[in-house]
């Protein structure tokens, strides 16, 4: 890897700065469909909150008006049974029209304090309907507000995307292709494929594997206009003092 110029290095190291900037902002437009399914499902849960109070209350209507039904048919057969009472002549079935008409009287009192009950439940149940779609009007308008938010951020970093695909295909032409492939190669099983050599204590190791370098390598990543390589991981290696004239 010896012999390559030191502004080529830079353009390297550049390059993979704008791939790494790459792959972060494809990472966020890759969350962005997740984030609105996320975001459409609670408000489908909302939603579905709404329409569960609407049919609950939808029921306690139709549950009281048929025993509203009920209890007229039971006034009727009372007073049915009232008139029979009038044409009877033997004690027994008077008994038996007494019993009927009793046993009406108790069906209908009992089917009133059920639909007094109903009352008060579609009452409570109103109220809580009232709140339920007071607040699915809200998080309608959040849900409205919050996904023009996030278009407008998917925009946005696609645009960002774009002029950095395009920045990274200039750099990218000043690299000898036989150096660009060789990187691309790498960074395609690596991730980086150019990695600061780190200097701790006279020992020298790579910062793709934190593997101590030796000696050999050390000396030719010391020179000037040199890139060496990770016997362990394969990443080209630069000295950064070396490269960008710190220290000096």
């Amino acid at each position: 890897m010896s012999g390559i110029h030191t502004t080529e290095i830079k353009l390297l190291v550049k390059l993979q700065e704008k791939d790494s900037a790459i792959d972060d902002i494809n990472r966020k437009i890759n969350l962005f469909p997740e984030e609105i399914n996320t975001i459409n499902e609670r408000f489908e849960e909302k939603k579905l909150a709404m329409e569960e109070s609407k049919h609950l209350l939808t029921q306690i209507q139709v549950e009281k008006k048929d025993k509203e039904l009920s209890v007229a048919q039971k006034e009727a057969d009372i007073r049915k049974h009232q008139m029979e009472l009038n044409l009877v002549k033997e004690n027994n079935a008077f008994k038996a029209l007494m019993i009927e008409i009793e046993r009406d009287k108790e069906g209908r009192d009992s089917l009133e304090t059920d639909i007094l009950m109903l009352f008060e439940k579609f009452d409570k149940t109103s109220v809580l309907d009232k709140e339920i779609r007071e607040e699915f009007k809200k998080n309608e308008e959040a849900h409205s507000l919050k996904m023009k938010e996030i278009e407008a951020n998917r925009k946005k970093s696609e645009a960002s995307k774009e002029a950095m695909l395009k920045e990274r295909a200039q750099l990218a032409a000043k690299i000898k292709e036989e150096m660009l492939e060789h990187y691309e190669h790498i960074r395609t099983r690596r991730g980086n494929a150019l990695v600061e050599v780190r200097d701790d204590e006279e020992k020298f190791f790579c910062s793709g594997c934190n593997m101590i370098l030796v000696s050999s390598c050390v000396g030719d990543i010391k020179k000037k206009d040199f890139l060496g390589e990770c016997d362990n991981c394969q990443r080209m290696l630069y000295l950064k003092k070396t490269v960008f004239d710190e220290g000096k």
